[in-house]
């Protein structure tokens, strides 16, 4: 099962990569200080702010569920990667959320 996780891990990398040129893109035309409801962040948007990097390790730790341990190893990056990684994320997302 280990490598099907892995497998759905480089994809999630390789699809979020993509996603960011075109929400970079969405960014530029979005006008950031509407008042309607429409224009408030969702999860998903605010998501989609944060590098790739980081997103990856939020999602695999909130929405898949995975140990610090398991995602170091299903991503083959150092445990202290993972962790501040993770730290910045949730900092990151919080910022987002809260503009």
């Amino acid at each position: 099962m280990t490598w099907a996780r892995s497998v759905t891990v480089r994809t999630a990398i390789r699809v979020a990569r993509r996603q960011d040129v075109e929400v970079a893109a969405e960014e530029a035309r979005v006008d950031r200080h509407d008042s309607s409801p429409e224009g408030l962040v969702d999860i998903d948007d605010a998501l989609a702010r944060l590098p790739v990097s980081q997103r990856v390790v939020l999602v695999l730790r909130t929405r898949e569920g995975l140990s610090e341990q398991e995602i170091a190893t299903t991503l083959g990056i150092p445990m202290g990667t993972v962790k501040s990684r993770l730290h910045r994320a949730r900092a990151a997302f919080r910022e987002v959320w809260e503009s």
